[in-house]
């Protein structure tokens, strides 16, 4: 489970828990002090509504924060100035029915900016699925890069992990990268990472994401705009 869903799940729970305990006090003092009450739906309605309130306030605090607090955020911008190459970096691009875009995205990570030598491509597909391996084995060979290679199974279960555990087992280089098989990258993402575990103690680095399928549902421009808000400010605060 990411850890965006547990800290909402273990959020949720808390505000719930909180309205429940608030609601049970102030019928038990009622009680306390003899008066006979029954509940009624506009007690139901304010205590709904109290809690709402505080998803609301709180959602609209880490959603703020970045702007509220421009100089933590700076603390965690990328670095503008790159130390040289020293770490390797294998790509996993585990792909499933993506015959539409799994081409354009092998050459957007193949155009990386960072030495040839340095890097290492795995396009990871299930044996069933002809149509993705298709088009995979046309890029690959459109770019001739001995790098980029298909890594075809036929293992259970059918799953992102099981499709990403082949491709590790596989790598050869130092850092494992993984890729959507719809992703763009930036051109500098691997000089950001070589540059950031130089720089400390790191054992883990997440990019952000930024979704740009706002036509696809009428729900969509909703899921841009959180996954926005989400890298923008919320890892920040939380």
């Amino acid at each position: 489970m990411k850890m965006k869903t547990i800290l909402e799940v273990i959020f949720k729970i808390t505000v719930i828990t909180l309205g429940l305990a608030t609601a049970a006090i102030y019928f038990t003092n009622l009680q306390t002090l003899g008066i006979n009450y029954k509940t009624s739906l506009a007690d139901i309605i304010i205590i709904l509504s109290l809690i709402l309130t505080i998803h609301g306030i709180f959602t609209l605090t880490w959603m703020l924060y970045a702007w509220d607090n421009p100089e933590n955020v700076d603390k965690h911008k990328s670095p503008k100035d790159f130390s040289l190459p020293r770490f390797s970096f294998t790509a996993l691009i585990p792909a499933r029915h993506e015959e539409n875009v799994i081409g354009d995205t092998i050459k957007s990570v193949n155009n990386i900016n960072y030495p040839d030598n340095l890097k290492e491509i795995l396009v990871l597909c299930r044996e069933d699925d002809i149509k993705t391996i298709a088009k995979a084995e046309e890029t690959i060979k459109e770019i001739g890069n001995p790098r980029i290679m298909l890594v075809v199974f036929n293992s259970l279960p059918i799953s992102k992990p099981r499709s990403l555990n082949q491709g590790l087992w596989r790598a050869n280089n130092e850092i494992i990268a993984v890729f959507d098989a719809e992703d763009e990258p930036h051109k500098g993402i691997y000089n950001v990472v070589n540059t950031v575990l130089q720089s400390g103690d790191v054992d883990f680095i997440q990019s952000g994401v930024q979704l740009m399928n706002y036509r696809s549902h009428w729900f969509s421009t909703l899921n841009v705009l959180e996954s926005f808000f989400w890298y923008k400010s919320a890892l920040h605060f939380f």
